[in-house]
């Protein structure tokens, strides 16, 4: 999947997402090609847009589904495969926002993104034909230029407004790779076995945020003031989150992730409207981290 094609995907769930429930017929969506940047004078057969259908549910997995009542077009609301759309067509429209009027740039304050999303298109058509990558690497941690010759990918994972790529270089264990670091990707001849969904699901949920560690799995229990506790309920900080008690001054919330030092910097960020009830040891870890700030700032 070269460029062109990840523009005419990303398009084409656009189009039929703005549609809602109510859904879009074949020809309306051909009528809005022909107006379209994208279709230079060319046709839509109908044969390329189910071809395109097909290419979405495989390499997004998002469902294009027909209403056989009105042979219209609709997206089916599949919970993290919605969540990762929307994620996409939020870029793709403050990109072309941006590209189609630039003068607007000064109207428009957005976290900085130093890159990464260039290699989306690619990196999506590796994990789809589960072909092997060369990558070159620079982390914040490292001084040195760092070359994975084999890297299997996994899945592509947003965080905090950043592209991470997750996989396994060699034999080595499980990766998270900042895009934004990344100099040059090479797609290999070379395939890979692909984890199972069910593994790949269980990679991106117990590992919080951008790191990997090496760290068991764990249930936790944190309690926040009232506050922190409206803010948690429309943002959740991770999908296994369940609020079990709720009072007029405070809430207590569930999570089962790995505790790691990006979950860690989460709850400090809430200053001292969080306390964790459970595990001991991630209390006695986030007294220790307070402690030391509290000194560094005295």
């Amino acid at each position: 999947m070269n460029q062109a094609a990840f523009n005419r995907y990303i398009w084409l769930i656009d189009t039929i997402y703005k549609a809602e429930k109510e859904g879009i017929t074949y020809e309306n969506i051909v009528q809005k090609w022909n107006e379209s940047n994208l279709s230079n004078g060319r046709p839509y057969p109908v044969r390329t847009f189910h071809n395109h259908r097909k290419e979405i549910k495989s390499v997004f997995n998002i469902d294009i589904k027909c209403k056989k009542s009105s042979n219209s077009y609709y997206i089916a609301d599949t919970g993290v495969a919605n969540s990762n759309m929307q994620k996409l067509l939020e870029l793709v429209a403050v990109n072309q926002l941006l590209d189609g009027s630039p003068e607007l740039v000064v109207h428009l304050r957005a976290e900085l993104r130093p890159g990464g999303e260039c290699y989306l298109a690619k990196l999506m058509q590796a994990i789809s034909q589960k072909r092997l990558l060369k990558l070159e690497y620079k982390p914040y941690w490292s001084e040195k230029m760092l070359k994975y010759p084999f890297f299997a990918p996994y899945a592509i994972k947003e965080f905090k407004g950043s592209w991470y790529l997750l996989g396994q270089r060699g034999t080595s264990t499980i990766e998270l790779v900042d895009l934004k670091k990344v100099t040059s990707v090479s797609m290999l001849n070379d395939t890979f076995v692909m984890p199972s969904n069910e593994e790949i699901l269980r990679l991106l949920n117990e590992n919080y945020g951008s790191v990997v560690e090496n760290i068991e799995t764990e249930e936790i229990m944190v309690k926040v003031g009232a506050q922190i506790a409206a803010y948690l309920r429309n943002f959740p900080l991770h999908t296994s989150q369940r609020e079990i008690e709720r009072k007029r001054g405070y809430a207590v919330f569930y999570y089962c992730l790995k505790p790691n030092s990006d979950f860690r910097r989460e709850l400090l960020s809430f200053g001292t409207g969080v306390e964790v009830v459970a595990p001991q040891h991630l209390r006695a870890e986030l007294s220790t981290d307070a402690k030391t700030i509290a000194k560094k700032n005295s």
